[in-house]
């Protein structure tokens, strides 16, 4: 897009060409990013841009396809920045070491772990005893069921009554 012409611009003419294409980049942006705060500020950045460049700037067609040009490829920034945002965001949360829970959480979530161990011992010895096999060990419902020698479908009536029991309250 650069030829050995300078592209000449004065307030006058910049100040048309933004009239008459603003509206138009902002419903680009708009299309794409779904934001109208995001719109508004690529279409700022575009245009501040191209004025502050303006002494610089070797057009070879319209300042029309420049400005156009350059509001895609702003888009394409924001989408790029964004994701690689998240990607930091993701890896941080990934690295995030399990002492940096807060002492609310932890104490919340002792709380929570002793009112649970408390419901499960009020069930009935077999319920509470299949619960435990299948949330504490991990067994599946075939496995509890060959342990205890009961029937899938008993463990299956057990871990109901249990789940039921604790969602009641729980609550």
């Amino acid at each position: 897009m650069h030829s050995d012409h300078p592209f000449l611009l004065t307030e006058e003419s910049f100040r048309l060409l933004y009239l008459s294409l603003a509206k138009r980049l902002y419903r680009l942006c708009h299309y794409y990013l779904r934001d109208e705060e995001e719109a508004r500020e690529i279409v700022q950045e575009v245009f501040r841009s191209f004025w502050e460049r303006r002494a610089d700037l070797r057009l070879s067609g319209p300042p029309e396809a420049y400005l156009i040009q350059s509001t895609k490829n702003l888009i394409n920034r924001h989408f790029r920045d964004k994701s690689t945002h998240q990607a930091h965001l993701n890896e941080a949360a990934a690295l995030r070491p399990v002492s940096e829970e807060t002492t609310e959480q932890m104490v919340l979530f002792s709380q929570l772990s002793a009112r649970i161990a408390e419901l499960v011992g009020a069930l009935p010895g077999l319920t509470a005893h299949v619960f435990r096999l299948s949330r504490e060990q991990g067994l599946g419902n075939r496995e509890i069921a060959v342990r205890l020698d009961i029937s899938e479908k008993a463990v299956e009536y057990h871990l109901t009554k249990s789940l039921a029991h604790l969602r009641r309250n729980l609550e």
